[in-house]
């Protein structure tokens, strides 16, 4: 965890980077420096029975003004509109400034640099593994998941051929095969190079 640098942290993460379709979905959370909540973790190492227990607890602390937070998202059509890396941006740009205080410090997980034009970049500070290290990064991770995953199995309804009420999207086996026979559907990112058989 890094040590306070201001007195906010905004910690932000995306899901849904990879996925073959839906959108990537960026989530901002600000808090305290030194915030922290048990049972935090990357979103990806924690169950879903365990994620929502979670996010159920992180809604909680934003109705009595303990955190705040943000989704942005860009849609499959954004994405083959602006290319994959510009709208994850966009959405990172966007979610961060929804949460954003002057006495702040941003984290992002990874390595990725954004607009300075756009946002105070000095600012910002990029970590390797930040969902595993740093509990507001690690919170958006969850909020963004839950939410994303929420909104892809929603989705299944219209579109149950893609099994997404299980695989949220990403190319599994399933999928994939399901893309074979039935092809390529609006919420599938159309510029991604879809590995079918």
């Amino acid at each position: 965890m890094i040590s306070a640098l201001s007195y906010y942290i905004i910690g932000a993460d995306e899901v849904g980077y990879g996925s073959y379709a839906g959108p990537v979905v960026v989530g901002a959370v600000r808090a305290k420096a030194n915030w922290n909540l048990e049972g935090l973790n990357d979103s990806k190492k924690l169950s879903e029975k365990r994620r929502d227990i979670m996010n159920q607890k992180l809604m909680e602390l934003v109705k009595t003004g303990e955190i705040w937070y943000a989704l942005a998202e860009r849609s499959s059509f954004d994405i083959d509109v602006l290319g994959l890396a510009l709208a994850q941006k966009e959405s990172y740009i966007e979610a961060i400034r929804d949460v954003w205080h002057d006495d702040v410090t941003v984290i992002l997980d990874g390595l990725i640099k954004l607009d300075p034009a756009r946002i105070d970049v000095n600012k910002t500070i990029s970590v390797i593994k930040a969902d595993t290290t740093e509990p507001t990064v690690m919170a958006a991770s969850i909020i963004a998941k839950v939410y994303r995953d929420g909104k892809m199995r929603h989705l299944h309804a219209k579109y149950p051929e893609y099994g997404w009420d299980k695989n949220v999207g990403y190319g599994t086996p399933a999928h994939i095969e399901a893309i074979n026979k039935f092809g390529l559907c609006i919420l599938h990112r159309k510029s991604f190079k879809i590995n079918c058989f």
